[in-house]
């Protein structure tokens, strides 16, 4: 994919009213030209993607959890947040990194916190190993450009505005600077949540998360340091679609950070930064207790709702009671954004069955042949009928992708039973996959080549279980039993 001189993709951006000062709210005291990144106008390699660089960062996702405590207080005070902009390399996946933008090195930005009637001061801090000028535009300040004008940070610089909180909600804050979309999609955004007055019911967990789009060369999953993407963002074409800034990082096969127990509650705020895709927003699990759509959190909640719309740069909060014990997957209903793009957090609930609340009748519990062996590891896999005797086989066949779990998301068959010396061919009917074994003793490549195949022998006694990378959480799952 060639890349658009630098001249004109600011004629591009000028002639939708991104290149010129005063084009959008924040860019009045931003350059007259749109500040490309560094290398923008070299002419790339061969390859779409370039060799493996230095991470900056081993995390970049945001942890849920980390909000400032919900407010007690009922008389208002001045509220201080501090935020510096960084550009680091991470990992949106392993082996593919790509050079982010954030608010305090995470992706969404820290979650800031007032009540009505507070003053709060915004201070901006560009960090000097940035190459960039930064801002930041909140949509809960009533004032020019949502305090954008105010903080145009240059490399190394600070700047601090402050602002009355007049009305309550969950709003989106985001650089504002003339590439404002580029800089948003790599990962400059946030949310503020001004309380009403009287505060808010109170819940056993609050979780923060966001989502936005990257575009970058390369295809999702080709390994190596992935550049930025102008035509893909002008055709909205996204390599990934991701909740907290990695694909599929947040939970228990990530960044085990959001936990329940059964017959606890959770308030979720969630942020879409976009800058260019709304988000499909829902639980696979149940439905959203109760729910204020554009984070409106003083208006008459919504009951009961499977999917709700959340634009880019708006909110949503909603509730949840955690009823039975299993993972309550977050997603982006528009599916494929979730098995091909990365669209996936999850909720680890534990606790005693509730039987009432939901039984699983159909479909037999781990064979007692294998000893319990299993663990657990085909709890959530739809299509695991027991194990399958191949113990008279030389090679056994498991297709990939078969129909399970929601999708083309399964390994049929799921469980089998081998003899040592056993040959096991993987065959790849649709979807993008990879088999790979939980302890690391065998891997394929990631492809959806329809037709493709991997094989393994497996010479020693034991249990081989293995999984999908894209699609574990999703519960593509299978085992190999040697004995």
């Amino acid at each position: 994919m060639s890349t658009i001189p630098v001249q004109t993709r600011r004629r591009l951006l000028q002639a939708v009213g991104l290149g010129t000062a005063g084009a959008v709210a924040g860019c009045v005291s931003a350059p007259t030209q749109s500040v490309s990144r560094p290398n923008d106008d070299q002419t790339p390699a061969a390859s779409s993607t370039n060799a493996a660089i230095d991470l900056d960062v081993d995390r970049i996702a945001a942890t849920p959890t980390a909000i400032p405590s919900p407010i007690t207080r009922r008389s208002a005070e001045t509220v201080e947040a501090h935020l510096t902009t960084r550009e680091l390399v991470s990992e949106v996946e392993p082996g593919v990194s790509y050079t982010v933008m954030t608010f305090d090195g995470r992706v969404p930005g820290p979650m800031a916190r007032a009540r009505t009637g507070d003053q709060v001061k915004i201070t901006v801090t560009n960090h000097e190993s940035n190459s960039m000028p930064h801002n930041i535009d909140l949509h809960a300040v009533r004032g020019p450009g949502g305090g954008a004008e105010a903080t145009l940070v240059k490399p190394g610089e600070t700047k601090s505005f402050q602002f009355k909180a007049t009305y309550p909600g969950l709003f989106v804050y985001h650089c504002a600077v003339a590439n404002l979309d580029d800089h948003i999609s790599s990962g400059m955004f946030g949310a503020i949540l001004i309380e009403p007055e009287e505060g808010l019911p109170a819940v056993d967990h609050e979780f923060y998360l966001g989502q936005h789009e990257i575009y970058m060369k390369g295809q999702a999953g080709e390994k190596g340091h992935h550049d930025f993407d102008f035509s893909a963002m002008l055709r909205e074409d996204p390599a990934y679609v991701l909740i907290n800034g990695e694909k599929y990082g947040i939970g228990p096969d990530g960044y085990n950070d959001m936990q329940m127990e059964v017959g606890h509650t959770a308030r979720v705020y969630f942020a879409v930064g976009g800058p260019n895709i709304f988000s499909s927003f829902h639980q696979i699990r149940a439905v959203w207790d109760e729910l204020w759509p554009q984070g409106a959190i003083d208006s008459d909640p919504h009951r009961y709702v499977q999917t709700t719309p959340v634009l880019p740069g708006s909110t949503v909060i909603a509730t949840l009671e955690a009823q039975v014990p299993g993972p309550i997957k977050l997603v982006d209903h528009a599916l494929s954004r979730v098995a091909r793009k990365g669209c996936l957090a999850v909720i680890d609930v534990t606790g005693p069955e509730n039987t009432e609340g939901f039984n699983a009748m159909s479909g037999p519990a781990e064979p007692a042949d294998t000893g319990g062996e299993f663990d657990g590891w085909f709890s959530d896999v739809d299509n695991f009928d027991g194990v399958v005797d191949e113990t008279g086989s030389s090679t056994v066949q498991v297709d990939v992708g078969s129909q399970a779990n929601g999708g083309a998301f399964g390994f049929t068959p799921a469980a089998v039973k081998v003899r040592p010396g056993t040959t096991v061919e993987w065959t790849w009917l649709e979807g993008m996959h990879t088999v790979e074994a939980e302890d690391g003793s065998f891997k394929s490549q990631m492809t959806d080549a329809a037709g493709h195949t991997f094989a393994q022998t497996f010479d020693a006694t034991g249990v081989y279980q293995y999984f999908c990378l894209p699609h574990k959480a999703m519960g593509m799952k299978g085992a190999i039993v040697v004995e």
